[in-house]
């Protein structure tokens, strides 16, 4: 008898005229199922406890670079013209460009080299995970990069930026003396 009274009250809610939502008979069905949503919440809140103290606290260094693109190549204009030139386009596509460039496995893997004599022997780092724990991003409507890195041991952050920092620093060297 209780299994057909369920039914029907199930196709009442399925089936109601005036499409409104009866919130006595969702009240009257959580309250039923009381005990197994009060064991989920605390198996839930158990874990989540558990897995917070055992999580190894994740340390991150940061720093900026100006990037300059040589305005000796792009043509004196006045910035009024330059927006129906499309000149800020071609100038927003160089900048787009050089932090590709500054992304790039050529000018990273010196430090990423650098970054896996500081693991252990047993560690398998690759290049791909190591890329992932950087993050280079350029600052919305300027030319500021903004790099950071991610770590578990603080104590390799600092080493690793600042060679990141001399890699770049190198590598805005040759492009220079390339371009001279």
């Amino acid at each position: 008898m209780e299994n057909l009274n369920s039914k029907i009250e199930n196709s009442q809610i399925k089936i109601n005229a005036d499409d409104e939502i009866d919130f006595k008979l969702i009240l009257k069905t959580l309250l039923r199922n009381k005990s197994l949503i009060g064991l989920i919440s605390f198996l839930t809140f158990i874990f989540g406890i558990s897995t917070s103290f055992t999580l190894k606290d994740v340390w991150e260094g940061q720093f900026q670079i100006v990037i300059s693109i040589d305005k000796k190549n792009l043509p004196n204009i006045n910035p009024a013209l330059a927006n129906l030139s499309g000149l800020k386009r071609i100038r927003g596509s160089e900048l787009q460009t050089e932090v590709e460039i500054l992304k790039s496995p050529s000018v990273l893997m010196p430090v990423f080299e650098f970054a896996k004599s500081k693991e252990s022997p047993a560690s398998n780092l690759r290049f791909s995970a190591w890329k992932n724990s950087l993050n280079i991003e350029l600052e919305k409507g300027t030319s500021v990069l903004n790099i950071s890195y991610k770590n578990k041991d603080k104590e390799k952050i600092i080493p690793i930026l600042n060679k990141m920092s001399i890699s770049y620093q190198q590598y805005s060297g040759k492009n220079k003396r390339r371009n001279q």
